[in-house]
């Protein structure tokens, strides 16, 4: 493409349904610096987007779309010694910042999904200051929920809901500077 973003790592990439675009927030450079930019690729071309509010610098934030609210959903992330607790959603024409608690606890690298059959985006896991998180918690659209005990603590892991299992599937990650192997399910 003629435009394109900065080169980054651990950027926050989620894919809107609702408007065709995949969205990109943040992430760090290769001098280590968290970026706090916004860009739209419609699949042909970038799009550098910018807005007067807009979340802090960041890499390691969890990000999902909730087809319910129609919108991009972040959570958390790391700049340097800082490490957010906080949730942001974009809808295309701005980031708003969701304040209503309880939310959360501070982490980035935390696994994010939406179970469309209960219609909840549910977070996992995810680490601050060394510690890596074992909580999961459900977002209604609304407020958030501490759920139920997950897996054992980790940072990094992949998760997805399955249509076909109406089940959330975690696998891997890493405990501290362990990788993890293991699959755990989630109905």
């Amino acid at each position: 493409p003629a435009a394109s973003p900065p080169g980054r790592s651990d950027a926050l990439l989620v894919y809107d349904a609702v408007r065709g675009v995949t969205v990109l927030f943040g992430g760090e450079n290769a001098a280590g610096s968290a970026l706090g930019d916004t860009w739209e690729w419609d699949g042909a071309a970038w799009t550098a987007r910018t807005f007067a509010v807009s979340p802090l610098p960041r890499a390691g934030a969890a990000g999902v779309f909730d087809p319910v609210g129609r919108r991009v959903l972040m959570v958390g992330g790391r700049s340097g010694a800082s490490t957010f607790g906080d949730m942001w959603t974009y809808q295309g024409s701005a980031w708003t910042q969701v304040t209503t608690g309880p939310m959360p606890t501070v982490r980035h690298s935390a696994a994010f999904a939406f179970d469309t059959h209960c219609g909840r985006a549910v977070l996992s896991g995810g680490a601050w200051l060394g510690n890596d998180y074992s909580d999961v918690w459900e977002f209604d659209g609304n407020a958030w929920a501490l759920s139920s005990a997950g897996p054992s603590g980790r940072r990094a892991a992949a998760l997805v809901y399955s249509e076909q299992l109406r089940a959330m599937t975690l696998f891997g990650g890493r405990s501290a500077s362990t990788p993890r192997n293991d699959t755990w399910l989630r109905s």
